[in-house]
């Protein structure tokens, strides 16, 4: 069948959360036949060189589609920038907005570990928490506690979007292929049910020691090469640094106060 360009933008998005299965939910969509979307992120709505280019712009960045498909984008960081849910608003007023939501330490964690992957996080697993819990960390993309500061992010959405636009999805649920919490997704996209169970994608293949990253700062070498230096001198997964249980309970006693009423918005407990 043919594949036309899009008339309309998108119908629907995945805004969120980074590390929360995102990833998984979007393999898992692309399983069926009405549905259009791009393995790679578009970052329209929280790049304001992109916003600016409006729709037409917009549309550059999305697949085609079989007549009849749902268009999606799948840009986790939107749910993270004040800015982006009256962007979207005023562009896609009726997008409906998919939000796969994970237990906010654990999310934060994996959050931690991709940046050290990417030689963006220098410090270890304590340090890191506790300088941002300190407030010592300017870096966005190194502030991890703040990323699952879920009740805000939701909050703002709720001023642009009817609640009947968001529905919310239980990562625990809906990895463990739970087919109540499948049927969820597809019910609320208005598509046929998928069969298929959800794929673990994007996993963590490497655990980057705190050490070399803080070596590497200081040589002039590509990022590829540093990546497989990252690599080589990695920490198998059964022998990772865990964070010390003082910096655990502060960090959780942090998110539960930020999300103190988040499953009266979305209807559970994030786990």
């Amino acid at each position: 069948m043919e594949l036309i360009e899009n008339k309309h933008t998108v119908d629907f998005l995945i805004v969120g959360s980074m590390k929360a299965g995102t990833t998984s939910l979007h393999h898992w969509l692309m399983r069926s036949e009405q549905i259009a979307i791009d393995r790679t992120e578009t970052h329209f709505f929280n790049h304001a060189n992109r916003f600016d280019t409006g729709v037409e712009g917009y549309k550059q960045l999305l697949p085609k589609a079989k007549p009849g498909a749902l268009v999606g984008d799948d840009t986790p960081g939107y749910s993270y920038l004040p800015e982006v849910p009256a962007r979207i608003k005023s562009m896609v007023p009726d997008v409906k907005i998919l939000w796969i939501l994970r237990d906010p330490l654990e999310r934060a964690i994996s959050q931690y570990w991709h940046a050290a992957r990417h030689g963006i996080e220098p410090l270890s697993i304590d340090e890191a928490f506790l300088a941002e819990l300190n407030g010592q960390t300017d870096n966005f993309r190194r502030k991890f506690l703040d990323r699952s500061c879920y009740r805000v992010q939701i909050e703002r959405y709720l001023k642009s979007f009817d609640r009947s636009q968001i529905h919310f999805v239980d990562f625990r649920a809906f990895i463990s292929s739970d087919r109540s919490e499948l049927n969820k997704v597809t019910e609320f996209l208005g598509i046929n049910r998928i069969d298929a169970d959800v794929p673990h994608s994007n996993e963590a293949t490497f655990y980057t020691r705190s050490s070399v990253n803080q070596a590497l700062t200081h040589l002039l070498l590509p990022y590829q090469a540093k990546r497989i230096i990252r690599w080589a001198t990695s920490y198998k997964k059964s022998r990772k640094p865990l964070m010390s249980a003082s910096t655990r309970n502060q960090a959780r006693a942090f998110l539960e106060k930020q999300n103190s009423g988040l499953s009266d918005l979305i209807g559970f407990v994030p786990a």
